[in-house]
């Protein structure tokens, strides 16, 4: 989401295991952006087992340098 040059630093990263994630088994990983400016973006991301529960579930945000 970022022009070449750009570089970012991570104010705030907030994680939440939901569920103990087993050993050996497919998971699945979700990431996307919910907001971002000229100097602020806030993502999420998600991971969850391959029967859709989920496991854990993070926050970040970031300042942006341009």
């Amino acid at each position: 989401m970022l022009e070449a040059g750009a570089s970012y630093a991570t104010v705030d990263l907030n994680v939440k295991m939901v569920k103990a994630i087993p050993k050996n088994t497919e998971l699945m990983a979700e990431g996307k952006i919910l907001h971002i400016s000229k100097s602020i973006g806030v993502s999420e991301g998600n991971i969850k087992s391959a029967d859709g529960t989920l496991l854990a579930h993070a926050t970040a945000t970031c300042v942006i340098r341009r």
